[in-house]
């Protein structure tokens, strides 16, 4: 039988940032790691983006080797407290667990999670061999193309527009989903003498690129992020009240605005509606329950397809918020002063296009109000359009990504790209594994 870690109680939840998933005992990863069937076709690693060893990592935590298993992750993943906690192991690795046949996958993920918050390690002196990449973005791709490429003796200087490292992992995701000490420790532990941080640096506008490239760095690496949010069409969308998730999460997480002796405080809330089904809707949603607002959540489709993890859905539901399904968001009610006071939405419904479901407005129906006086849109984000308004020879495709070829290089030679700024916003393991790879065809170019 699947062992699942043990929460933080729904009632003690709407008041605390604490951390929701209190992670497996010994008992339960030893219990957890045992399941494993040792398969000789091994799917769950071929179905890991980057590939973690998870056979061997589990036979090492059923032999009291934790310091083992974590050395065993730390090959092929830089961050495995992060990914145990908001990597959708469901749709991915455990999706693949032959187990699934008979019963409920291995919780790799919560095995995961146990060993990087109980195991040590110490990394050891790297050999320099007076090769140099700029990497620009400290994120999850960042972090990973630049801990490749040390292990293999290239120092790297890391360049991000913040103070310090992790990117969406510190600013995006909040502390009862992942919390700050857990990146700390991540990144403190990969950090070694070939690394240096630029902080507080805009690569596009403190310096260019082409600044970069005359630095005497044999590659670049970009890994920007989506950090421009996106909206939904709606009349009035830029009314008073109105605030993209980025913003909010943000001044949230990095910048602690909900607390009352913060110099920029929080917009005063009272009822605030969320637009979107993602982990960010999410997210939002239960930061504003936990600031005691009013919050419920306005999603196009039904509950059953969001995209968000499967458990922050039911920890949302745990906590009281109330998800409103199959709306489509038309316009923002304003009063006298622009101010928002409700959001007219169309009922939505499901049809069959050319064999595909598809997802309109149900005109039959009569649109619906809900009044709130605020508003946060979680629907999506691209990639930053900096690189394009400063080095337009960097080619980009529709959706404003970064072009690049099978090994990750972009249209100018020796330039790379991956994460976010490649895929559109996607998950914290998939930047990863696009920020190792991108390490490993560098690799190839210069040794």
């Amino acid at each position: 039988m699947r062992n699942e870690p043990s929460v933080l109680e729904a009632s003690l939840r709407k008041d605390t940032f604490d951390e929701v998933s209190l992670g497996f005992s010994k008992q339960q990863v030893m219990a957890e790691a045992d399941r494993c069937l040792k398969c000789k076709s091994q799917p769950c690693v071929t179905s890991c983006p980057v590939h973690v060893d998870i056979p061997t990592f589990l036979a090492q935590i059923k032999q009291d080797k934790v310091d083992d298993a974590l050395a065993t992750i730390l090959k092929t993943n830089p961050l495995p407290g992060v990914c145990g906690r908001v990597c959708p192991q469901e749709s991915q690795c455990e999706a693949a667990c032959v187990l699934t046949k008979v019963n409920k996958a291995v919780n790799i993920g919560q095995c995961e999670r146990y060993v990087a918050d109980h195991g040590t390690w110490t990394s050891t002196k790297k050999k320099a061999i007076n090769k140099k990449v700029a990497v620009v973005g400290a994120g999850p791709a960042g972090i990973a193309c630049a801990y490749t490429l040390s292990n293999a003796g290239i120092s790297v200087d890391i360049y991000d527009s913040w103070d310090q490292m992790g990117g969406v992992l510190r600013y995006g995701i909040p502390d009862f989903r992942l919390p700050k000490a857990v990146v700390d420790l991540e990144i403190d532990r990969l950090m070694n003498e070939l690394i240096t941080f630029k902080k507080n640096t805009v690569v596009g506008k403190t310096i260019t690129l082409d600044q970069l490239k005359q630095q005497q760095v044999d590659a670049i690496f970009i890994a920007s992020g989506a950090g421009l949010p996106e909206f939904v069409e709606m009349e009035h969308s830029d009314a008073i009240g109105v605030f993209s998730a980025n913003e909010f999460l943000t001044r949230i997480n990095t910048f602690s605005a909900h607390l009352d002796d913060h110099d920029t405080p929080l917009y005063p809330m009272k009822k605030t509606i969320v637009i979107g089904g993602g982990n960010v809707a999410l997210d939002a949603a239960r930061c504003a329950l936990r600031l005691n607002v009013d919050v419920c959540i306005a999603y196009r489709r039904t509950i059953n397809r969001m995209p968000a993890r499967l458990a922050e859905v039911e920890h949302a539901l745990d906590e009281g918020i109330e998800v409103k399904e199959c709306l489509s968001p038309k316009a923002v009610i304003v009063d006298e002063h622009y101010k928002m006071t409700g959001i007219l939405f169309q009922p939505t419904k499901f049809v069959m296009v050319d064999g595909k479901e598809r997802v309109v407005e149900d005109v039959e129906q009569q649109p619906i109000i809900i009044e709130a006086d605020s508003c946060i849109v979680a629907v999506g984000t691209s990639p930053n359009p900096l690189f394009n308004s400063t080095l337009p020879q960097l080619k980009l495709n529709k959706w404003h990504s970064i072009e690049v070829d099978e090994h990750l290089e972009s249209s100018i030679p020796m330039v790379y790209a991956g994460g976010d700024a490649v895929l559109g916003s996607a998950t914290v393991i998939a930047a990863l594994g696009q920020g190792k790879k991108a390490a490993l065809s560098i690799i190839a170019k210069l040794c």
